[in-house]
């Protein structure tokens, strides 16, 4: 019985440190957890306003708008080289569903995926703004 309780409260650790990362400004979603062959899915950003800079010169400041730059495994191995993959373009804030993911028939792709974005103010010091959550999706 100790041992059931010990693995159990490992696997809950394992998924808490997993979220440590999530933040109130920005969260990721997928429109599913599992996928079966041919069939698509997608993804739910949420990147929050930030907060507003004091007046000074030059205000009020443009909105900003950021990369957005995903990370994750396969099976637990890494799946996107170190620096991460980025979307195409900024986006500013707000909410976005990121379409265009699919499941291929032939099951080349089969396996268990971790997901979580750095959202990076577009500026010249590419700072980090946010880091969502992680999601995991399953292609069978």
């Amino acid at each position: 019985m100790n041992k059931w309780i010990l693995a159990v409260g490992i696997l809950i650790s394992a998924f808490a440190s997993q979220e440590a990362r999530a933040d109130p400004n920005c969260f990721l979603s997928a429109s599913t957890s599992e996928v079966q062959r041919g069939d698509s899915y997608y993804y739910g950003l949420y990147i929050a306003t930030p907060a507003p800079q004091p007046p000074g010169p030059g205000w009020p400041p443009p909105p900003p708008t950021f990369f957005v730059t995903f990370h994750g495994t396969k099976n637990g191995e890494p799946d996107i080289g170190p620096q991460g993959e980025t979307l195409q373009g900024t986006l500013p804030s707000g909410s976005y569903w990121l379409t265009g993911y699919q499941n291929p028939g032939s099951g080349v792709a089969v396996g268990t995926y971790s997901r979580y974005a750095d959202i990076i103010y577009n500026n010249n010091n590419s700072t980090l703004f946010c880091t969502t959550n992680t999601v995991w999706i399953a292609l069978d």
